[in-house]
């Protein structure tokens, strides 16, 4: 999850999207890239036993995220990163697979995993695209989300933050400058 000046920049955006295509989905979503899923997810107690292997998913991980450009996938659209992305990608699919995810998989899971934040279900191909935020970021939140699909429209999404952990921030040189 992005920080709030960037989350800021993408709920704008998904008023756009909302705006061209009348579709829900842009509004109904957390703004967030979906880096792996797991069916069935985790409870209070599960969510809470993985934060040590959170924390450890930022190790080493530098450099900032940096928005590459559109990225249309599986009937979504995405904005997809580059920079830091690929690092925290492979880093927690290497968790998720001793935690267990991939005894399951995440097929049932209806939103695609890996490709960047989700901006919306794919709007008609009359509506165009509105310009997507540009600038990198450093800081940013793994977050375990629960999320329940009553339906398969995901306008009718719900999810429920199970817990947070945000990137360490970097030391910083304590000199000071007059």
């Amino acid at each position: 999850m992005p920080p709030g000046n960037v989350a800021r920049e993408y709920s704008l955006l998904a008023r756009r999207m909302f705006a061209l295509t009348g579709d829900w989905s842009a509004l109904s979503l957390p703004t967030m890239a979906v880096l792996t899923a797991r069916p069935g997810g985790m409870g209070p107690r599960e969510a809470r036993s993985f934060l040590p292997s959170l924390k450890e998913v930022w190790n080493g991980l530098e450099g900032p995220f940096i928005p590459e450009g559109i990225l249309v996938h599986d009937g979504f659209l995405f904005q997809s990163l580059g920079g830091a992305f690929a690092g925290l990608l492979e880093s927690i699919s290497l968790k998720m697979d001793r935690f267990g995810e991939s005894k399951a998989g995440p097929a049932a899971f209806p939103l695609p995993t890996g490709k960047g934040i989700l901006l919306s279900a794919l709007p008609g191909e009359s509506a165009g695209y509105p310009e997507v935020p540009k600038g990198a970021f450093h800081s940013a939140s793994l977050a375990i989300l629960q999320f329940r699909f009553v339906t398969p429209r995901l306008s009718e999404a719900a999810w429920t933050e199970l817990c947070r952990l945000p990137r360490p921030q970097a030391r910083r040189d304590r000199t000071s400058c007059l």
